[in-house]
């Protein structure tokens, strides 16, 4: 009993500690416009620095993915909502370029860059945890491939600059930014896409060459 009322008082004072305690993060913006954080000083010259509590910073520690593990979940909701893993890694890459605490100049955030109004609709409720943003973004995607009857150019130049774009120059926008945007996933999509035939082809011979 002694012991525990010693240990009591250093415990709300580590506690104490760790919620006022503040480390410096390190920001900049990218030649694409997107907002870049960092626990280290960034390879630029041009960056600024703001305190963060350690409890925030360990909530998004905890929440950061590898890409394996992010392939992982877009497969998972790629299946689901019966989209190529290709074109939702291809925007994923375009948009955020895997980083889930991405904020761009227009308040979009985290991987699939969920612009607030656009995230609440869809049910996310907490934009930068890559399982939520990634469904969420997933999700609008289908919803614009749909609307769209599967032509991929205009549902992600309608991701990028918005359906009422589309609408009102009956097509892609003549916006340098739109049109760049769908020419970048396009690539992307083509790698991605490769790859994953190459995986697919490579698995396949890898079946026959051990079948009995």
């Amino acid at each position: 009993m002694l012991f525990l009322k010693s240990i009591l008082p250093f415990s709300f004072l580590f506690l104490a500690f760790i919620k006022s305690s503040f480390a410096d993060i390190y920001f900049y913006e990218d030649p694409q416009g997107t907002l870049r954080f960092s626990d280290e000083p960034p390879l630029v010259a041009d960056f600024q620095i703001r305190p963060e509590t350690v409890e925030e910073g360990f909530r998004k520690a905890i929440k950061k993915y590898s890409k394996r593990e992010l392939r992982s979940l877009i497969h998972r909701f790629a299946n689901q909502y019966k989209i190529e893993p290709a074109l939702i890694e291809a925007v994923v890459k375009a948009e955020s370029e895997y980083d889930s605490m991405a904020v761009s100049k227009k308040g979009a955030r985290g991987l699939m860059q969920l612009m607030p109004a656009t995230a609440k609709s869809l049910g996310v409720s907490d934009v930068h945890d890559p399982q939520e943003n990634l469904k969420g973004g997933i999700q609008y995607l289908h919803r614009l491939l749909d609307r769209y009857q599967g032509n991929i150019d205009l549902a992600v130049a309608a991701y990028n600059a918005g359906e009422k774009s589309i609408e009102r120059h009956k097509g892609i926008p003549p916006f340098p930014e739109t049109i760049d945007y769908v020419m970048k996933v396009r690539k992307y999509y083509n790698h991605f896409a490769e790859l994953a035939s190459r995986q697919a082809l490579n698995q396949f011979s890898e079946r026959k060459t051990f079948s009995p």
